[in-house]
């Protein structure tokens, strides 16, 4: 049974039984790929699961309309909510919500980057290093895709116009 489920912007009823997301786009409430998408986001969790969570012998996703309930199994059998995860508009990039075992809910997070959405792994990395104990997860997050760490055009001095080139260090 899932926990009680937190995190809609707007009741149904407001809006004639329809939800808004964040940017206040009505949503259906469905996931957003359907079984490929369930399937992909599932062995992406697994793969880092067995990568870098060795202490889990298994990861088990539910799907519960826009969302992704994430639970650790401990070699014991006993299973641990992780995290919630919430499509933020490419199979890359994903809301963090944490499970609160001490609330019995889910409350939206910070990854380590400092981003509240990253990848399915980073959000494993994260719930995970809180919950196995293990906080060399947040040392070392990977850098944002979507940046670059120098201009896509910078002004070029001699000619008074742009160049494509790298910034001079």
């Amino acid at each position: 049974m899932l926990p009680r489920l937190q995190g809609v912007i707007s009741e149904p009823a407001a809006h004639g039984g329809r939800r808004s997301d964040a940017a206040g786009r009505r949503t259906t409430g469905k996931l957003w790929a359907g079984p490929a998408g369930q399937t992909s986001l599932r062995q992406r969790l697994a793969a880092r699961a067995r990568e870098r969570w060795p202490q889990l012998p298994g990861i088990t996703v539910r799907y519960h309309g826009e969302f992704a309930y994430v639970v650790g199994q401990l070699p014991d059998g006993t299973t641990v909510p992780l995290c919630r995860l919430r499509y933020a508009g490419s199979a890359t990039s994903w809301g963090f919500a944490i499970y609160r075992a001490s609330h019995d809910d889910y409350e939206k997070s910070v990854l380590p980057s400092g981003y509240p959405a990253g990848t399915p792994q980073e959000a494993l990395d994260c719930a995970c290093g809180l919950y196995l104990g293990d906080t060399t997860a947040w040392l070392d997050p990977p850098p944002p895709t979507n940046q670059r760490a120098h201009p896509l055009v910078v002004p070029s001095r001699a000619a008074g116009g742009y160049s494509c080139s790298h910034p001079a260090g």
